[in-house]
Protein backbone atom coordinates (compact mmCIF):
# COMPACT_ATOMS: atom_id res chain seq x y z
CA UNK A 1 0.00 0.00 0.00
CA UNK A 2 1.33 3.41 -0.90
CA UNK A 3 1.61 6.28 1.54
CA UNK A 4 -0.29 9.52 1.05
CA UNK A 5 2.87 11.21 -0.17
CA UNK A 6 3.53 8.50 -2.74
CA UNK A 7 -0.09 8.67 -3.93
CA UNK A 8 0.17 12.45 -4.16
CA UNK A 9 3.37 12.23 -6.15
CA UNK A 10 1.78 9.74 -8.52
CA UNK A 11 -1.18 12.07 -9.09
CA UNK A 12 1.08 15.06 -9.51
CA UNK A 13 0.17 16.69 -6.16
CA UNK A 14 2.65 18.32 -3.85
CA UNK A 15 3.04 17.18 -0.24
CA UNK A 16 1.33 20.35 0.94
CA UNK A 17 -1.69 19.74 -1.32
CA UNK A 18 -1.96 16.13 -0.09
CA UNK A 19 -1.77 17.29 3.54
CA UNK A 20 -4.36 20.05 2.93
CA UNK A 21 -6.74 17.61 1.24
CA UNK A 22 -6.33 15.15 4.13
CA UNK A 23 -7.11 17.89 6.66
CA UNK A 24 -10.20 18.98 4.70
CA UNK A 25 -11.38 15.37 4.44
CA UNK A 26 -10.92 14.88 8.20
CA UNK A 27 -12.81 18.10 8.89
CA UNK A 28 -15.66 17.03 6.62
CA UNK A 29 -15.73 13.61 8.29
CA UNK A 30 -15.89 15.27 11.74
CA UNK A 31 -18.75 17.55 10.62
CA UNK A 32 -20.75 14.62 9.22
CA UNK A 33 -20.19 12.55 12.37
CA UNK A 34 -21.46 15.46 14.47
CA UNK A 35 -24.54 15.81 12.26
CA UNK A 36 -25.28 12.09 12.58
CA UNK A 37 -24.85 12.31 16.35
CA UNK A 38 -27.19 15.31 16.53
CA UNK A 39 -29.83 13.58 14.39
CA UNK A 40 -29.62 10.45 16.56
CA UNK A 41 -29.91 12.53 19.71
CA UNK A 42 -32.92 14.42 18.34
CA UNK A 43 -34.60 11.14 17.37
CA UNK A 44 -34.12 9.76 20.89
CA UNK A 45 -35.53 12.91 22.48
CA UNK A 46 -38.49 12.90 20.10
CA UNK A 47 -39.18 9.21 20.80
CA UNK A 48 -39.06 9.77 24.56
CA UNK A 49 -41.40 12.76 24.41
CA UNK A 50 -43.87 10.85 22.21
CA UNK A 51 -43.77 7.88 24.58
CA UNK A 52 -44.42 10.22 27.51
CA UNK A 53 -47.35 11.81 25.67
CA UNK A 54 -48.79 8.38 24.84
CA UNK A 55 -48.49 7.23 28.46
CA UNK A 56 -50.19 10.43 29.63
CA UNK A 57 -52.98 9.97 27.08
CA UNK A 58 -53.45 6.36 28.18
CA UNK A 59 -53.60 7.46 31.83
CA UNK A 60 -56.14 10.18 30.98
CA UNK A 61 -58.37 7.72 29.12
CA UNK A 62 -58.10 5.19 31.95
CA UNK A 63 -59.03 7.90 34.43
CA UNK A 64 -62.05 8.90 32.34
CA UNK A 65 -63.21 5.28 32.14
CA UNK A 66 -62.72 4.79 35.88
CA UNK A 67 -64.59 7.99 36.72
CA UNK A 68 -67.42 6.97 34.41
CA UNK A 69 -67.60 3.56 36.05
CA UNK A 70 -67.69 5.07 39.55
CA UNK A 71 -70.28 7.60 38.41
CA UNK A 72 -72.43 4.86 36.91
CA UNK A 73 -71.96 2.39 39.78
CA UNK A 74 -72.50 4.78 42.66
CA UNK A 75 -75.07 6.93 40.88
CA UNK A 76 -73.71 10.41 41.48
CA UNK A 77 -76.11 11.84 38.92
CA UNK A 78 -77.76 14.05 41.49
CA UNK A 79 -74.40 15.78 42.03
CA UNK A 80 -73.55 16.22 38.35
CA UNK A 81 -72.41 19.84 37.79
CA UNK A 82 -73.39 19.69 34.11
CA UNK A 83 -77.03 18.99 34.84
CA UNK A 84 -79.48 21.80 35.46
CA UNK A 85 -80.78 22.21 39.03
CA UNK A 86 -84.20 20.84 38.04
CA UNK A 87 -82.60 17.75 36.50
CA UNK A 88 -80.62 17.19 39.70
CA UNK A 89 -83.72 17.61 41.88
CA UNK A 90 -85.79 15.24 39.75
CA UNK A 91 -83.09 12.59 39.67
CA UNK A 92 -84.34 9.29 41.05
CA UNK A 93 -82.30 6.31 41.96
CA UNK A 94 -83.94 2.97 42.43
CA UNK A 95 -82.65 1.29 45.56
CA UNK A 96 -85.32 -1.34 45.57
CA UNK A 97 -84.51 -4.99 46.11
CA UNK A 98 -86.45 -5.73 42.96
CA UNK A 99 -83.82 -3.95 40.85
CA UNK A 100 -80.97 -5.72 42.67
CA UNK A 101 -82.43 -9.20 42.32
CA UNK A 102 -83.55 -8.85 38.71
CA UNK A 103 -82.27 -11.64 36.51
CA UNK A 104 -79.82 -10.96 33.74
CA UNK A 105 -81.01 -11.51 30.19
CA UNK A 106 -79.90 -14.86 28.75
CA UNK A 107 -77.49 -13.34 26.22
CA UNK A 108 -75.56 -11.52 28.95
CA UNK A 109 -75.42 -14.71 31.00
CA UNK A 110 -74.20 -16.63 27.92
CA UNK A 111 -71.37 -14.18 27.25
CA UNK A 112 -70.37 -14.10 30.93
CA UNK A 113 -70.16 -17.90 31.10
CA UNK A 114 -68.44 -18.09 27.71
CA UNK A 115 -65.77 -15.56 28.73
CA UNK A 116 -65.20 -17.33 32.05
CA UNK A 117 -64.71 -20.66 30.25
CA UNK A 118 -62.10 -19.11 27.96
CA UNK A 119 -60.07 -17.80 30.88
Amino acid sequence: MLSAEAEGNMMGMSEEAVWSTGVRNELEKWKLENEIGQITSDEKLNYRSKQKELRQLKDDITLMIAEGFVYKTHCFGKYDPFKTPTERENFTWSDSTEAKTAKKPNYILFFTVHIQKQN
